[in-house]
């Protein structure tokens, strides 16, 4: 191990100190018990001067611990805990297929995604395979239809169901399976054919129509029906 030995000045300069030299005890600082605690509280000071918080972060500082804390600054869906920050109504383990957000009682977590939202309802009149419809005063289904405003597309039947008779409608996002389409291709309710629908360049307005978005066509032979809001033609 490396050793530290005192100098002094010599007869011939500076010269190693032996064992037998003394230093002057008046050359030595009195360092008593309250110097040592000037000194302490006199860093302590000049480190709670520095702290400063940020617009993420507050920092606290005690003097007499002395304790340094770093407090993360939360907000809206942000909390923490003594794990660390997360969202309020967070979970190590959602599951799959879930958004994070609130429920229909404004609850924050992870919730299922919306399902398609197929529903039993009663024809009042002939629906084809594929038709949209519209709910009509009386509750049945009818085919939609863009000659007229209160028979906007809200769904869609994804097996015939005959006059009178019940059947399943899809509401929401749901998957339209036909021919003859084109990938990519946005299509609207038509206003030549109820209860079909057609690409924006193949149809004519009227006035008093309405133009209505209702899904985007995966493929040539799926569409993906979401209905739109309406315009009314002027």
């Amino acid at each position: 191990m490396s050793e530290v030995k005192g100098l002094k000045a010599g007869a011939t300069g500076i010269e190693q100190m032996t064992s037998s030299d003394t230093i002057p005890v008046a050359n030595v600082p009195d360092l008593t018990s309250a110097k040592i605690t000037d000194f302490t509280e006199a860093a302590q000071d000049a480190v709670g001067a520095m702290v400063a918080d940020t617009d993420t972060i507050n920092l606290t500082y005690t003097d007499g611990g002395p304790e340094l804390k770093a407090d993360a600054i939360t907000q809206m869906s942000i909390t923490s805990d003594a794990s660390g920050l997360k969202l309020s109504g967070d979970s190590s383990s959602p599951g799959n297929s879930k958004y994070y957000g609130t429920d229909s009682g404004g609850t924050k977590g992870y919730h299922d995604l919306p399902s398609s939202g197929s529903e039993t309802y009663t024809a009042g009149e002939a629906i084809g395979a594929g038709n949209l419809v519209y709910v009509s005063a009386s509750g049945t289904v009818m085919k939609a239809d863009a000659n007229d405003a209160a028979k906007a597309a809200v769904g869609f039947a994804p097996s015939a169901i005959s006059n009178g008779a019940t059947g399943t409608i899809i509401f929401n996002d749901g998957k339209l399976t036909t021919t003859g389409l084109t990938a990519g291709a946005r299509y609207f309710l038509s206003n030549s054919a109820t209860g079909s629908f057609a690409t924006y360049a193949s149809l004519t307005y009227a006035s008093n129509d309405i133009q209505q978005q209702v899904g985007v066509a995966e493929s040539t032979t799926v569409l993906r029906f979401a209905a739109g809001p309406t315009i009314l033609i002027a």
